[in-house]
């Protein structure tokens, strides 16, 4: 995005440099990156007994396009992936995800959706006696469907520290920063069996809706300009209210709860970011908890993901330059927000 300089206080110029060598906006290219990751929801129901519910699929692919502040992403499970092609003993899973965000200097918005279709029980050796893991096909819920919408608002105080450098790649950080950066997150996630009923058959379905306010600390280490190493911690606190419905056929019993959520998470990063070429890799893990009630639903990532990624960088087409020209133009340079 274009810098303009005011001449008349001498502090306001002296910032405006001392950002420029921190920081370097990469605003004339188009980055387009590849990653994969096992990042992946799963689920636990509770009562008198413990259901733990997960999709096939264990790898991710996801494709990103990302142009000053903004960005875009699509997520698929293919079978090539590792993981992603036990179908006779896991049953099949289909898993599709968008995410759109908006990456300023200091204020950043993201949202997303995951749609996920079919689940096994993970403790099926729990309910089936003399069950054979690796030769018996787990218990399967292929009328499973999750569909969750998540977002975040978070705001970067150090405008020395570049966010976009880690998660975008529109930026590069040139020298090493840190930044206080709190956030609110929001998930509302869907689960419904939507099985047919029929006899004593019974089917699930719960709404969860979590709100979570974080305060994390993040650090950047820049060698030589190019490579980087990165560390944040984010603890938080919020609620979780949930909404189950247990269907039969001639009746629906519908429990509702509110419990308060710890949620806390540590990141670690690290990669390559050049002119054109970058490439890196990130391991995040996350603890949440809460008080439960006799019956809870509880969605979940994995304790432990990864995510490791390359792209490159292209001139930007001109229809894309001159579409966010004008948006910046009406709203007084976003990019600065």
């Amino acid at each position: 995005m274009p810098l303009i300089l005011d001449a008349q206080t001498t502090d306001s110029s002296q910032t405006i440099s001392a950002g420029n060598i921190y920081i370097k906006k990469m605003d004339q290219f188009l980055a387009i990156k590849l990653s994969t990751s096992n990042d992946i929801k799963n689920f636990t129901v509770k009562n008198t007994t413990k259901y733990e519910i997960n999709p096939n699929d264990k790898s991710v692919l996801k494709l990103s396009a990302n142009y000053r502040w903004l960005s875009g992403s699509v997520s698929i499970t293919p079978g090539f992936l590792n993981g992603n092609n036990n179908d006779i003993l896991k049953g099949q899973t289909t898993t599709t995800a968008f995410a759109l965000n908006l990456n300023f200097t200091h204020w950043s918005q993201t949202f997303s959706y995951a749609r996920i279709k079919g689940f096994y029980l993970k403790n099926t050796a729990d309910y089936i006696p003399n069950w054979r893991k690796g030769i018996d096909p787990y218990l399967q819920f292929p009328d499973l469907v999750y569909n969750g919408y998540s977002g975040q608002t978070a705001y970067t105080f150090n405008k020395r520290f570049s966010f976009n450098a880690l998660s975008a790649q529109t930026e590069r950080q040139l020298k090493s920063a840190g930044t206080f950066r709190p956030s609110v997150s929001y998930n509302y996630d869907l689960v419904d069996n939507k099985i047919v009923l029929t006899g004593r058959d019974s089917s699930q379905k719960s709404k969860n809706l979590q709100v979570i306010l974080s305060a994390g600390y993040y650090h950047t280490f820049v060698i030589n300009k190019n490579f980087y190493f990165s560390a944040g911690l984010v603890p938080g606190i919020g609620i979780i209210s949930t909404k189950f419905y247990n269907r039969q056929v001639s009746s629906t019993i519908i429990t509702r709860y509110l419990n308060v959520l710890y949620h806390s998470e540590a990141t670690f990063a690290a990669g390559y970011n050049s002119e054109r070429f970058f490439i890196g890799g990130q391991l995040t893990g996350v603890t949440s908890g809460y008080d439960q009630h006799n019956i809870s639903t509880f969605i979940t990532t994995q304790g432990l993901t990864y995510q490791v990624f390359a792209g490159y960088r292209f001139g930007a087409p001109k229809f894309l330059k001159n579409a966010l020209d004008k948006v910046e133009e009406k709203t007084k340079s976003p990019g600065n927000w």
